[in-house]
């Protein structure tokens, strides 16, 4: 016998303001958009559909790995590895301390490279022309960092949140 779907998927302001917001910031950044976008999607569907998954700071690594993906395709592609070489290194770092060993430390540590990162990012992205490569780099960029930044928020308050029982104790009572 196959379930119906017991939700029902409503519209909401929210959803729409973001589908909106998404597909401008789509139109704007376009192939900016599509390594770090594709990286964090595919990584999302995995953690929702396997048991390869982070414990709380999925979504932070999810947008991470996407945002790391891009960092490693340009510096291979452009050969720019002297400019990107730190942000690899960190995020990388961020990335595996945050999944092997979750904590409000390997958290703040990441956030504040992230909330330097995001600054660094915000006044560059000042300082580019409307429409140029750069400045719509630099806008994915701040995007990632300020989504990173909320994600940790999030995962935080997972990790703080007491485990459930589990059952395997109460049965072998």
């Amino acid at each position: 016998m196959v379930k119906a779907n017991s939700s029902k998927t409503r519209f909401t302001a929210g959803g729409a303001i973001g589908w909106v917001g998404g597909w401008v910031l789509s139109q704007y950044a376009g192939p900016s958009l599509w390594v770090p976008g594709g990286v964090m999607g595919v990584l999302l569907i995995v953690f929702a559909k396997t048991r390869f998954k982070p414990a709380q700071f999925a979504g932070a690594i999810a947008i991470m790995a996407g945002h790391l993906a891009w960092f490693l395709i340009a510096a291979v592609a452009l050969g720019i590895w002297s400019v990107v070489i730190f942000d690899v290194l960190v995020l990388a770092g961020g990335l595996c301390w945050l999944w092997t060993k979750p904590s409000l430390v390997a958290a703040l540590t990441v956030a504040a490279y992230e909330l330097f990162s995001l600054v660094s990012n915000g006044l560059a992205l000042q300082a580019a022309p409307l429409g140029s490569p750069e400045h719509k780099a630099l806008t994915v960029h701040c995007l990632f960092r300020v989504l990173a930044l909320g994600l940790l928020v999030v995962g935080y308050r997972r990790l703080r949140q007491p485990e459930p029982a589990s059952s395997s104790a109460v049965d072998s009572a």
